[in-house]
């Protein structure tokens, strides 16, 4: 089996995974893009250590594993593929853990949360920390209850964005205008390039609390590599890698 790591996307021109895995654990780490038809012959060599998966591939990666994580079952993605002791392809989500640790700045208990993209494989994540930090989830989404038009006639008083609007190259994006939005006092956006979105921009003007990805990033990052290694990264390379 080759020993290197790597991100497993369709896209990945504006991933700093390859340099914070490196950095973090010394691993070669590889940005692997595949055309989803690609990704079943992919998967089926395992000719790799360990992967970290992104965009569109964090559900389709699901039938291909041996095994899920309590936490990747329980989400329904997985953004983390390792080989447990027994030579099993398991399928884990460390998002899970990332975005909790990207959220810990904001009292969730009790408040009414929008979360943009809520069909996604991060949408499910973030329903899911977002349930466990106390928070009611209002998904939101192009064809669903509650869709990009409807956020502006509804009080709510957090927003979450796992959407790629905003990502790099498309800077000038926005999905929704935060001032707009009635009672809303937090923003977060898991996008991590750029690290402050059109959309956490416009919060930060509007004197909301405002979050980012890189600290989401760095976390999953971490949680990914004790599944690759078997033992926990130092809480001190986790710092310095966020530094």
């Amino acid at each position: 089996m080759a020993l290197y790591y790597g991100l497993l996307g369709e896209r990945l021109g504006h991933s700093y995974s390859k340099l914070i895995h490196e950095r973090m654990y010394g691993c070669e780490y590889r940005l692997i893009e595949l055309q989803p038809e690609a990704l079943e012959g992919f998967l089926h060599a395992r000719d790799f250590a360990g992967l970290n998966v992104t965009i569109p591939f964090k559900q389709a990666v699901i039938p291909f594993c041996d095994r899920l994580t309590d936490e990747a079952a329980r989400i329904g993605a997985v953004n983390t593929l390792f080989f447990d002791s027994d030579g099993a392809l398991t399928g884990d989500n460390t998002d899970l853990y990332g975005m909790k640790k990207m959220l810990e700045g904001f009292d969730l208990r009790g408040k009414d949360a929008l979360l943009l993209g809520a069909t996604g494989g991060t949408g499910k994540t973030a329903a899911c920390a977002l349930s466990d930090l106390g928070a009611r989830v209002i998904p939101v989404s192009r064809r669903g209850a509650v869709n990009y038009e409807a956020v502006y006639g509804i009080r709510a008083d957090f927003l979450i964005n796992t959407t790629p609007v905003g990502m790099h190259p498309a800077l000038l994006q926005c999905p929704v205008e935060p001032e707009k939005i009635q009672g809303l006092t937090g923003v977060a956006d898991v996008i991590y390039n750029p690290a402050r979105t059109r959309l956490l921009q416009r919060a930060q003007g509007a004197g909301l609390w405002t979050a980012g990805g890189l600290g989401m990033l760095v976390h999953q990052a971490a949680g990914s590599a004790r599944r690759f290694l078997g033992v926990p990264v130092e809480p001190g390379r986790v710092a310095e890698t966020l530094g």
